[in-house]
């Protein structure tokens, strides 16, 4: 779990949650496990659906952070990740 001390610069920062973006997705999973019954029965692929979805949108938030003046990524381009079939699923 995400327990280092936090960075003071810029730099360092880029690097921290470079290191940490494995675990922020993890962090993610596992809040999503606690708090919605429903997510755990998911079938195994649609929960991967959403962890790929979930990694897309830290990785975003990290490049932003490198670049604030870079071309964001929209809600699309993230949830691009995600099988096609995942929107219509129902649990």
């Amino acid at each position: 779990m995400i327990s280092e001390s936090a960075p003071t610069g810029k730099a360092e920062t880029l690097v921290w949650l470079r290191r940490l973006s494995g675990d922020l997705a993890t962090a993610t999973i596992n809040r999503l496990e606690q708090s919605l019954p429903w997510y755990a029965e998911m079938p195994p692929a649609r929960r991967s659906a959403v962890g790929l979805v979930a990694q897309a949108g830290i990785t975003s938030f990290i490049q932003w952070y490198e670049d604030p003046d870079s071309t964001p990524w929209i809600a699309a381009d993230i949830f691009a990740a995600a099988p096609r079939e995942l929107p219509r699923a129902s649990v």
